[in-house]
């Protein structure tokens, strides 16, 4: 697609109204990540709708229990947390949401969205912490544009170089809309592969996304349940001994079987 012009965007200012985020028209968006209590318009999804993110003081965590924080958004298309992180109420300490304890899993925070909540569960007490959840969302209300907004936060199926890493190599973003394998039997771990040698990837730089139960609930690529078991798995291989990068994914559940999923990942390239 092609660059959206003044034109158009000025219609999806009239469209968005006050919530759209763009400090400078001439230069389009503004290239940094906004972070408010108020809904702001960032970016642009892989469908082509306008994304948005808005961040949730949910309050203290509970002890041992699952916190549902109602984050009254209207017209949810789909919606997902992008960040987040607790902190003590004297500031000493900070642990981000979610949080795996690989050592102790049933410490760990688990958090996820849907059209109503946001539930953050905890194993352990942590009801001295405060949480603050970031989410990412689409709306049924907008259309999908037929054209790039050209920001950091625009997603796509399709490769586009974003920014630039530490060493000073370009950094790349790409989108993949993918789907979980069957699973015959609960406990019984099925994966897939996607080759994705194409992309020459040297370094990779991050990895994000959601999976979504049945268009309901919209969970971390890597879930891990309130009692500390992981049930989905994603994230990018590299095969020494064949030199292949694949993109591995998959579940340990009936449920969760031929459920959808969406991974990002961010990455440097050998040439």
């Amino acid at each position: 697609m092609s660059y959206a012009t003044k034109e158009q965007l000025q219609e999806l200012i009239e469209h968005i109204g006050d919530n759209l985020y763009l400090p400078q028209m001439v230069q389009y968006f503004d290239k940094s990540n906004v972070y408010s209590t108020d809904e702001k318009m960032i970016g642009q999804w892989i469908d082509g709708k306008p994304l948005y993110q808005k961040t949730f003081n949910c309050g203290n965590l509970l002890n041992a229990g699952q916190l549902n924080f109602t984050h009254n958004i209207s017209n949810i298309n789909n919606i997902w947390v992008e960040s987040g992180f607790a902190i003590t109420v004297d500031g000493s300490t900070i642990i981000t949401i979610p949080q795996i304890n690989p050592g102790y899993l049933e410490r760990g925070v688990h958090c996820s969205a849907d059209k109503t909540n946001i539930y953050i569960i905890t194993g352990t007490d942590r009801s001295d912490f405060i949480g603050y959840v970031t989410v990412r969302y689409t709306k049924t209300t907008d259309p999908a544009l037929d054209y790039t907004i050209g920001t950091e936060n625009d997603y796509s199926t399709e490769e586009r170089l974003i920014g630039t890493w530490v060493d000073g190599k370009p950094i790349y973003q790409k989108s993949f809309e993918l789907v979980f394998p069957v699973v015959a039997t609960d406990g019984t771990y099925v994966a897939n592969n996607l080759l994705i040698d194409d992309l020459n990837i040297e370094n990779v730089v991050s990895q994000d996304g959601y999976w979504s139960e049945n268009n309901a609930s919209w969970l971390p690529l890597n879930f891990v349940s309130d009692n500390g078991q992981f049930h989905t798995s994603v994230y990018v291989w590299y095969n020494s001994s064949s030199n292949h990068y694949a993109l591995k994914y998959g579940t340990d559940r009936v449920r969760y079987g031929n459920q959808p999923l969406v991974v990002t990942i961010q990455y440097t390239k050998t040439s």
